[in-house]
């Protein structure tokens, strides 16, 4: 977990004390991106071994997991994930959206749709569910999509 911790004095005490606290869980000690699931944790756990891999062919990748929502043109937008590669080779760079969905949810699966239309003139975007990345074809997508 992060805890972030603001401290002050406040006007009608003498001392200092805690006035405010936010926690937030996060992967590791090592990595702090935030994550509130299981399937989150996962995603990172294979991207992080992805990311070796594609270092090894010439390509640097990085993970990102937006808190809030980006500004895409005059909409916004929050997908699970963004990663972001550049091919040192071909100096070719990509953006690569990742976006759950539920598929036994219509209200959700068509606001999903929606945010998936914002999103893909600025990048690939990958829709998945929990089946999607415990079948391993998560990584697959994501290296089809950096490589074409």
């Amino acid at each position: 977990y992060l805890c972030l911790t603001i401290i002050g004095k406040p006007p009608y005490l003498e001392e200092y004390k805690a006035l405010q606290a936010y926690v937030q869980p996060v992967y590791s000690g090592h990595v702090f991106m935030p994550t509130n699931t299981d399937l989150e944790r996962e995603i990172i756990t294979r991207f992080i071994k992805l990311q070796a891999q594609l270092n090894r062919a010439g390509i640097s990748a990085s993970l990102k997991r937006p808190m809030f929502n980006i500004q895409l043109d005059k909409k916004s937008a929050r997908p699970n994930f963004i990663i972001k590669t550049l091919n040192h080779q071909t100096r070719t760079s990509n953006t690569v959206f990742l976006d759950h969905f539920d598929p036994g949810d219509d209200a959700v699966i068509a606001t999903r749709l929606e945010q998936q239309e914002i999103l893909a003139p600025h990048g690939t975007v990958i829709p998945y569910d929990d089946a999607t990345v415990m079948e391993n074809s998560l990584e697959q997508a994501i290296i089809d999509s950096i490589l074409t």
